[in-house]
């Protein structure tokens, strides 16, 4: 088997550190959708608002009228909320992982 370096990632480590709070915090959101709820964000109400499946456009405050009878999720998995409050990007995550099971396989 490969030595495994000790080449800095700082992702990985950003993200092994914050485990268990990962393990608090996401049945909390799994949870939150399984009871029809969900984290919502603020917005200008006259901001403008397009809708990325309907392509229909209008303000965020007639958005907001209409998700009052049409609630939906903030529209993000919860994995990048978590990835997001504990300030760890994705892509340099994967391509950190990527590296690190590169560095296990067998050389030959």
């Amino acid at each position: 088997m490969t030595q495994v370096t000790n080449t800095t990632r700082p992702e990985c480590d950003k993200l092994n550190k914050r485990t268990a709070d990962w393990n608090s915090i996401y049945p909390f959101i799994e949870w939150l959708h399984e009871n029809k709820m969900c984290i919502g964000v603020w917005r200008d109400p006259d901001a403008p608002y397009t809708n990325d499946f309907t392509g229909e456009t209008g303000t965020i405050k007639e958005m907001a009228e209409y998700l009052l009878e049409h609630p939906y999720p903030y529209g993000q998995s919860i994995e990048n909320l978590l990835y997001k409050y504990f300030d760890v990007d994705p892509a340099e995550l994967e391509r950190e992982r990527r590296e690190l099971l590169e560095s296990l396989q067998p050389e030959g």
